[in-house]
């Protein structure tokens, strides 16, 4: 998850399978948020769940979903997953990769991005270093 205020990623977790409790289980690692926050998430099936959209009002998180088939709706997350992507996995053989090895990578990626990873929309800071220039 992407903390739109600074690009930051504050949680994520990483499985094989993205079902309800996959979902569910990110979602109780999330750290303590400002209220009112908005989820924002695409339309996939276990984010517009019951069972998801009712731990989400429990946890006082409003729910925001991308238009049907736009991709631009989420449109600080898919260039992060894209990058990553480029940067890291596609420059590895996958079939050589064990689980263990793809969590390191995916793990690393984020550390780098969320401390070093430069951008233009932050006056050139890190998501760490916007955050702490500006909340600080």
């Amino acid at each position: 998850m992407m903390d739109l205020y600074n690009r930051e990623i504050i949680c994520y977790n990483i499985s094989k399978i993205a079902d309800v409790d996959f979902v569910i289980n990110t979602l109780k690692v999330i750290p303590t948020l400002i209220n009112p926050c908005i989820l924002h998430c695409d339309r996939a099936s276990v984010y517009t769940s019951k069972r998801y959209q009712t731990e989400l009002k429990a946890n006082n998180l409003i729910t925001s979903f991308s238009a049907k088939a736009m991709p631009t709706d989420n449109a600080c997350m898919e260039p992060f997953w894209a990058n990553m992507k480029r940067e890291t996995i596609h420059y590895e053989k996958m079939q050589n990769l064990d689980e263990p090895q793809i969590i390191e990578i995916i793990t690393d990626y984020i550390e780098y991005y969320n401390i070093y990873r430069k951008m233009k929309v932050l006056n050139y800071l890190s998501p760490k270093e916007f955050k702490t220039k500006n909340i600080n």
